[in-house]
């Protein structure tokens, strides 16, 4: 098997009807997938980017696709079986549904739509009740609000059927929410005949907003049947579901009320899992002590800064005979001191800069684009602010009040640096050594000489009284 085919994702196809495996398996291996065609399903199913599963004609979708489901528990399924089977396929565990006459367009777009949802296994620890509890304002009711592009269809009743409470809103006031805003459960966007491209454009938009901010809301796009072309490409830039006007212009439907229910699922389950991944980021960059970045997250942006064309600086912050406030009053007192010294070095570094705990009590700013005199004189502002007020700590009879001092190596580096990120570090770090050997409490430049090596230049900052 060549390299190429080893990195295309696998579907299994599991289709009793011949004609339509060979059909099916054809246009999805056209599309660059690995396809494992059956005419039952197989006796296990590990591995595969997508389960399609042809439901048969006449009866038991239900516990056919139910048995599907269990054997594919880790991959995401797709049903391939008529509308008024749809609702069945949900209930069993589909992520997604099409009918057996779709274009292929729109087979493809589904397959699409399945393999970008949550894995089976998270809504399976959901439905057992695992899973974490609602966010705030989502827990007891479903909420809807539906915007009507260019008159579209009116399809209140079949939203309220389908059990959610509705409410109007314009184009422009959805886009302008905010993230810490309450937003419903669901977005239904309905479209006239002719308003096809508005609502691409708008679900677009919608689910750009939606990546950046995550939130556990559904985009339905609400077509005519006249516009039914525009089904896949509504699927391919974020909508949740596409129903057509006809579904939800009278009481929703059973089916309709599980294909809704199914998308707000979804939405919320990738609300999730975008809200752990960026937890699991914060927590590898991240120093869960102070809040400051890591050294994992500082050194990529030294190195990057070290490059570009503008220059900049770095200090090197070391608290003074820090070893003795752990041994005389305990590490909850080190602690607070180190809580609140990164509180001042990130009001420092506000916006432009970042601040980084290396590790211990060894702090490190990096200030790309800045000037040599801009990094001494917030060096000696940062020292300034550690030394000049008692920080409030925990003893071991009550709180009580410690005087904290802080000695800083600054170097700067000009556009082009020939050193990598550890020879700039380590000629900050030399110039803090030099700054504790002096008295402590002080800023000691490493100045840049020829060929980028740096020298040492004087101290700068009175000692505190």
């Amino acid at each position: 098997m060549g390299k190429g085919k080893q990195m295309r994702r696998r579907i299994v196809l599991i289709e009793h009807n011949m004609t339509e495996r060979l059909a099916n398996k054809t246009r999805l291996a056209a599309a660059g997938y690995a396809v494992d065609a059956y005419e039952r399903p197989p006796a296990r199913i590990e591995g595969a980017g997508l389960v399609v599963f042809a439901a048969p004609r006449g009866g038991a979708v239900a516990q056919r696709c139910g048995a599907v489901r269990a054997l594919a528990a880790q991959s995401p399924l797709l049903v391939i079986a008529p509308p008024d089977a749809a609702g069945e396929a949900y209930l069993s565990g589909a992520d997604q549904v099409v009918a057996p006459d779709a274009p292929p367009a729109l087979l493809l777009a589904r397959c699409r739509a399945a393999m970008s949802s949550p894995r089976p296994a998270e809504a399976a620890r959901q439905a057992a009740g695992f899973a974490e509890p609602a966010a705030a304002g989502f827990a007891h009711r479903r909420c809807a609000a539906l915007v009507r592009i260019g008159a579209g269809g009116d399809v209140r009743a079949g939203l309220a059927a389908a059990g959610y409470h509705v409410r109007l809103m314009s184009a422009g006031d959805l886009l302008a929410a905010t993230p810490r805003e309450e937003w419903p459960d669901l977005i239904a966007l309905a479209a006239a005949p002719g308003e096809a491209d508005r609502l691409i454009a708008l679900v677009a938009a919608l689910r750009q907003q939606m990546n950046e901010a995550p939130r556990s809301c559904a985009i339905v796009a609400v077509l005519p049947r006249c516009a039914a072309d525009h089904e896949a490409v509504l699927l391919d830039v974020g909508a949740g579901e596409v129903l057509f006007d006809d579904q939800l212009g009278g009481d929703g439907g059973s089916a309709t009320s599980l294909r809704l229910r199914a998308a707000q699922r979804r939405a919320q389950l990738i609300a999730r899992q975008h809200a752990r991944a960026l937890e699991e980021q914060q927590l590898a960059t991240q120093d869960p002590l102070t809040g400051l970045y890591n050294r994992r997250y500082l050194m990529p942006r030294l190195e990057a800064a070290l490059y570009g064309s503008a220059g900049g600086a770095v200090l090197v912050l070391d608290l003074d005979r820090f070893k003795a406030i752990n041994d005389r009053h305990g590490h909850a007192a080190g602690d607070a001191v180190l809580q609140e010294v990164g509180a001042i070095l990130s009001a420092a570094a506000g916006a432009a800069f970042d601040a980084a705990r290396m590790g211990g009590e060894e702090f490190v700013l990096l200030m790309p684009a800045a000037a040599e005199a801009e990094a001494v004189a917030l060096a000696e502002h940062i020292r300034a602010r550690i030394c000049g007020r008692p920080i409030t700590v925990p003893g071991l009879s009550g709180n009580m009040q410690l005087r904290v001092t802080a000695s800083v190596g600054v170097a700067a580096f000009g556009p082009g640096h020939a050193g990598d990120a550890a020879s700039v570090l380590a000629a900050a770090d030399r110039a803090l050594i030099k700054a504790k050997r002096a008295g402590r409490n002080l800023v000691l430049l490493a100045r840049e000489g020829p060929a980028g090596r740096h020298v040492m230049a004087g101290t700068v900052a009175p000692i505190c009284a």
